[in-house]
């Protein structure tokens, strides 16, 4: 896993969320995980159009 200023936030956030137990920070995680697909997607129809 990449670490200093070229890690992305996603994997910080993602490797916090597994070094502790905190659900808010699980939740915002899962959150963010399901944005990102959400936007992947709405580009994927908008290149299909």
């Amino acid at each position: 896993m990449p670490t200093g200023p070229k890690a992305s936030s996603a994997h910080r956030v993602i490797g916090n969320a597994m070094k502790t137990n905190d659900t808010k920070l699980t939740l915002w995680t899962l959150a963010g995980l399901a944005a990102f697909f959400l936007l992947v997607w709405a580009i994927m129809m908008l290149i299909r159009s």
